[in-house]
């Protein structure tokens, strides 16, 4: 009878320890989901947003578009709106958004140090930015109308401005964000989130200020136009002279995407040489034509499937004009 009440309590023994361990073991779970939640928020607060206001820049750059647009064809420009365009990007990405970005960088390069490449590449572009920026505001400031000269300049700074924003813009969500959420830590999160200094958006926030009033009206009448400007299927001499335009955009916006990549391509391997010669380490320079060759494959490739995108959208144009389809940068982003 003792031996069979000692086994008893053996057993209840074992089956509270067990049950105690569960519980435990539950509780260990249910923490480390809530931190997991809470890192995922964070993830989702930070990187998220300035996702989104990548699309916002998005909408800023077609309206700049539109206006370069119309200086190459000649028609009228409205100077004083291009500059106000141009004031925002000096108001609210250089002073919040690129700040948020590079805190971010600062992270991820301890987390993850191969990455350095891409890093540096984004943050001297926040610079080159910016004083594309200020260079391109004084020029509208001292363009003529009747300058035929200084308008072809002003068109191609702009041009070259926009085009290279939106690869900057590309660089860092297809790249550089996905490890930034890869990588990072809940530390890092939580640091990055005491150090984050946010401003009201003056263009796109809940109150847009008046200096950007006509900027914001003219967003809105693009995005309206668009919708309506779908055209009628159709043959005879009209395709074919919306087929010559579409084939012409299509080359236009390919040669623009490989200007672009060798422009960033080269600004890269430049920085890359000046860091490996300026420290003057043997293991910095033996590295450099890696860091190049890894560099310019990066950019083949990405410009490859700019191009494949560019083909593919042009292809649904001819195909399918009758619909509205999505541009390749749209197409590229999936």
């Amino acid at each position: 009878m003792l031996r069979w009440l000692d086994a008893q309590r053996i057993v209840i023994a074992t089956v509270d320890m067990i049950m105690n361990e569960s519980n435990q073991l539950k509780k260990k779970k249910r923490a480390s989901a809530a931190k997991s939640e809470v890192k995922q928020s964070k993830v989702l607060n930070i990187v998220d947003s300035l996702s989104h206001e990548h699309v916002l820049t998005e909408q800023l750059l077609n309206a700049m578009q539109e206006q370069v647009d119309n200086l190459n064809k000649k028609n009228d420009v409205d100077y004083p709106l291009l500059s106000h365009m141009l004031h925002y990007f000096n108001d609210y990405p250089d002073k919040y958004h690129h700040p948020r970005e590079d805190l971010l960088f600062q992270r991820l390069l301890k987390r993850a140090p191969r990455y350095i490449g891409d890093i540096k590449e984004l943050e001297a572009q926040h610079v080159d930015l910016h004083n594309d920026c200020e260079y391109l505001l004084v020029l509208i400031k001292n363009t003529k109308p009747e300058n035929t000269a200084a308008i072809r300049k002003l068109t191609v700074h702009l041009q070259d401005y926009i085009d290279f924003y939106r690869m900057h813009m590309h660089i860092e969500e297809s790249r550089v964000f996905l490890a930034i959420k890869k990588e990072l830590l809940d530390g890092d999160w939580i640091w990055v989130d005491k150090m984050l200094e946010l401003g009201a958006d003056p263009l796109f926030g809940e109150e847009i200020l008046a200096s950007y009033q006509d900027v914001s009206e003219y967003i809105d009448n693009i995005s309206l136009e668009c919708d309506l400007q779908i055209e009628p299927a159709g043959y005879g001499w009209s395709f074919i002279f919306r087929s010559i335009k579409v084939l012409g955009s299509g080359l236009r916006e390919t040669r623009r995407v490989v200007r672009l990549r060798s422009k960033i391509g080269w600004s890269g391997n430049k920085l890359s040489i000046k860091r490996a010669f300026g420290n003057s380490e043997v293991d910095q320079v033996s590295e450099l034509p890696q860091k190049i060759f890894r560099r310019s494959i990066m950019h083949i490739k990405e410009g490859t499937a700019d191009i494949n995108a560019i083909v593919k959208s042009t292809n649904q144009r001819l195909v399918r004009p009758s619909e509205k389809l999505e541009n390749w940068r749209e197409i590229r982003r999936k």
